[in-house]
């Protein structure tokens, strides 16, 4: 069974908007081969394809559009307030990673201050560096930005939030699921810890093609 690259993003972009929809999982595990190099997931690199096709189900930014277009909360806990000083958002309390690391202010500064000097620079260049704010551990400031202007900012996957011990080796997000790179695999678990929700399947496993698979142009083989 053949599934074409556009049917497969289609249907794990699907799965990414779902999980705010209290969704119930399901059982089951989906095995695909597909032609990239297995070198990392990073939510926050531009260049890698493996990261392009799987981030968003092992990572959540701040916030997200609505059917309008409009954004909403999802890590944070309230869309940025302005301040004299600028905005400040924060995030939703007892927040964990996939690996069960607490997440605050700190992940939130570490996150986006990465995500600037890599794939997220397009969307976060024109904002100032964030800081902590010293009366509260799970809020940030960033100084003199527009609230809303910083909450669609936000709303980039390259601006995904990540635990400071982040590796794209060993990847660990809010997301559906949890991540595990082998030796030229990845793995994708229910993550019961999921922010917004586990995913419906139990598992995704998904392995390098054969050459022959490359020379078809690009299908994805499920077995």
């Amino acid at each position: 069974m053949k599934l074409a690259r556009r049917a497969f993003l289609a249907a794990l972009g699907g799965t990414a908007s779902a999980h705010a929809l209290g969704r119930s999982p399901f059982s089951g595990a989906l095995r695909l081969r597909v032609p990239l190099y297995f070198g990392g997931l990073d939510p926050h690199a531009s260049d890698d394809p493996l990261s392009a096709l799987f981030a968003s189900a092992v990572f959540d930014p701040l916030f997200a559009f609505d059917a309008n277009g409009k954004p909403y909360p999802t890590l944070a806990s309230a869309l940025p307030e302005r301040t004299p000083n600028g905005a400040r958002l924060r995030l939703r309390p007892e927040l964990v990673s996939a690996r069960g690391k607490a997440l605050s202010a700190a992940d939130v500064v570490f996150s986006l201050k990465r995500a600037q000097t890599l794939g997220g620079a397009a969307v976060l260049s024109s904002f100032r560096p964030p800081s902590i704010d010293g009366k509260d551990p799970l809020s940030v400031i960033v100084p003199e930005a527009d609230p809303d202007v910083l909450a669609r900012a936000l709303s980039s996957q390259f601006t995904a939030l990540v635990p400071r011990s982040f590796t794209p080796l060993a990847p660990d997000g809010t997301g559906a699921f949890s991540a595990a790179l082998g030796h030229a695999t990845l793995t994708l678990t229910r993550n019961e810890r999921a922010a917004r929700g586990a995913a419906f399947l139990d598992r995704i496993h998904a392995r390098p093609a054969y050459r022959r698979a490359l020379e078809r142009g690009g299908e994805f083989s499920l077995s």
